[in-house]
């Protein structure tokens, strides 16, 4: 008897002493109330990534708010990186409306209560992923120094295939790259990174928009450039009775391009031999220049051709001293023997 009613007061110790200390703690160390936001992922399938689809959250929730209760002393130790929020995704996933899961690590839901969050649903859209080429168009940015000009860029490759939505790719205005002639004095390569631009110029980031690609690779050619005259070359005597009152040359000067040797030993062009002979009115002579210029030169700018005006005037009887006395037949003039 007094064994069987030892025993009873032990068990009833213990249940006692257990009560007493889960009192002292919920005193000590109470629950309180936490919140964390975690970001939304999409969950795919080895599979999915590759169906030739996209899919992406429509509605305006990107995190999920999560409560739950904690004692005091351990609330600090949990973070978004011991919590994940996803959506399964599969090639059986369609638009609309999809179940938002909650996956725990490191153990940390064994200390939690309670546990809520918002939202559990969100939209997401399927769209159909399709690849176009676009040619990559090159952009420079600083300057070269003074005398020297960019006269061509090679990309390599000059086309990329650009994968993504039919509503992404539709809003890419241009494929480029930036190419910086900060520093550079001669001809140098390098790569560039594709970056894809709207109609407004801005840069198109995010989404499923990429690039078969990352980089290009460029060559740019740097020449040299100066100011050149245009000489006039003109023979022959104009008519009788006229007079050459001289030659305009429009434009009088042109800007050339080539490596630095070949630029050196150019100071002037000289035009071919304009033939006045007895030319009586004022005349135009048009000369291609890029047909004159050594191998290897360029012209700056788009004008090629140079214009050589040639004037001539008439000349009356009394200023006529290089042709023939004109003799007058009028009645009051008698002629000269």
């Amino acid at each position: 008897m007094n064994i069987k009613y030892n025993l009873v007061l032990k068990i009833i110790s213990v249940v006692l002493a257990i009560v007493i200390w889960v009192g002292i703690i919920n005193i000590i160390t109470p629950l309180v109330e936490v919140s964390l936001i975690v970001p939304i992922e999409l969950n795919y399938n080895e599979d999915t990534s590759v169906n030739g689809k996209s899919y992406n959250i429509k509605d305006s929730y990107n995190n999920v708010r999560i409560r739950y209760k904690i004692r005091r002393n351990s609330s600090n130790n949990i973070t978004s990186n011991d919590v994940k929020a996803y959506i399964d995704i599969n090639n059986d996933t369609v638009s609309g409306s999809q179940d938002i899961k909650l996956k725990f690590f490191n153990g940390v839901d064994k200390y939690l209560a309670d546990i809520d969050y918002s939202p559990k649903e969100v939209s997401i859209a399927v769209d159909e992923v399709v690849t176009r080429k676009f040619e990559v168009i090159a952009h420079t940015t600083k300057q070269l120094p003074p005398g020297l000009i960019v006269e061509n860029i090679d990309i390599n490759p000059k086309e990329v295939e650009v994968r993504g939505t039919v509503e992404e790719l539709d809003n890419i205005a241009e494929v480029n790259i930036e190419i910086s002639l900060d520093g550079q004095e001669s001809s140098f390569s390098g790569q560039a990174a594709v970056k894809f631009s709207d109609d407004f110029g801005n840069t198109i980031q995010g989404g499923t928009v990429r690039s078969a690609i990352d980089n290009v690779d460029y060559f740019v050619t740097v020449y040299s450039s100066k100011n050149i005259t245009i000489e006039t070359n003109i023979v022959g005597n104009v008519a009788i009775g006229h007079e050459y009152a001289g030659a305009i040359v429009n434009p009088s000067s042109i800007g050339i391009s080539a490596t630095k040797d070949v630029l050196t030993k150019i100071y002037s062009i000289t035009l071919p031999e304009i033939d006045i002979t007895e030319l009586k009115e004022n005349t135009d002579f048009v000369f291609d220049l890029t047909a004159l210029l050594p191998e290897g030169v360029k012209i700056i700018g788009s004008k090629n051709n140079v214009t050589v005006t040639v004037s001539v005037n008439r000349l009356n009887a009394r200023n006529n001293i290089f042709g023939p006395i004109i003799v007058s037949t009028s009645s009051n003039v008698e002629p000269y023997e």
